[in-house]
């Protein structure tokens, strides 16, 4: 039963799918409960192979892959785009770590954090495209679902290898801090299972791709900051996503 109530918590934690349940939190559930990101990641990825599907039922080219993003973001309160746009704005603000830090607190969204997002929605959309007009079947439809679980495999990378960067408590604190070698090897092992169970042997590429984007994002980030914070991981899930779907449509073209 206590891995039940992670599984929720962390569909709760990363979705926005209400689920009429209660149970008794503890200060470390949602670190244990992380090995179930990449199962996460499918459910999100499942409503993004919804809109793809839907609109492929209707006579216009671009709205399958329109759907597919939008439902994505309905699905996530384009949580992790959040992020995205707070360490653009951080990262390339050209000042201190400290000032950094302060910047991607900021709820506004500069020059920098409005580019992100425009191109990380613009290149996901080109890309379902591109993906579903090559797989109008089946194929193009797992390879969508694929594309979340993946984001979430890169966040549960970039947790366990990282530091918490700031200073004093926080949500991100207590779910960078207490991911370890442990959930990242059981979460890692349940997104190559799921990989494989879609895809087959090449599904392990797949699975391959967001860890080392995370590894290398991570690497520069913690230059960057001296270590990850709560906006950081939501950056590493979109750029593992985008690294995911520029790199499996070419992949899926000669192996799939």
């Amino acid at each position: 039963m206590i891995y039940l109530n992670r599984f929720i918590l962390i569909i709760t934690f990363l979705t926005r799918i209400p689920i009429p349940v209660r149970f008794k939190i503890n200060d470390d559930d949602l670190s244990k409960g992380s090995i179930f990101m990449p199962l996460a990641g499918l459910i999100v990825g499942a409503f993004a192979a919804l809109g793809l599907y839907l609109g492929s039922l209707l006579p216009y080219s671009f709205l399958p892959a329109l759907l597919a993003v939008a439902f994505q973001l309905m699905i996530t309160g384009a949580l992790h785009l959040d992020g995205l746009g707070d360490t653009f704005d951080g990262l390339f603000s050209n000042k201190s770590r400290e000032r950094m830090l302060e910047i991607m607190r900021d709820s506004r969204i500069g020059t920098n954090a409005a580019a992100a997002i425009i191109i990380s929605l613009l290149m996901k959309f080109f890309m379902l495209h591109e993906i579903y007009n090559a797989f109008p079947g089946p194929t193009g439809l797992l390879l969508t679902a694929a594309m979340p679980a993946a984001g979430k495999a890169g966040i549960l990378t970039s947790a366990a290898m990282s530091r918490y960067a700031r200073e004093g408590q926080g949500l991100g604190k207590s779910f960078i801090d207490m991911i370890g070698l442990r959930e990242w090897l059981i979460g890692i092992a349940i997104s190559l299972l799921s990989f494989a169970l879609m895809f087959g042997p090449y599904g392990m590429i797949f699975a391959a791709l967001p860890v080392i984007t995370a590894f290398a994002a991570a690497k520069f980030i913690q230059r960057k900051i001296g270590g990850m914070t709560g906006d950081t991981l939501g950056a590493s899930n979109e750029l593992c996503e985008l690294v995911y779907l520029l790199c499996c449509y070419p992949v899926a073209m000669h192996l799939l």
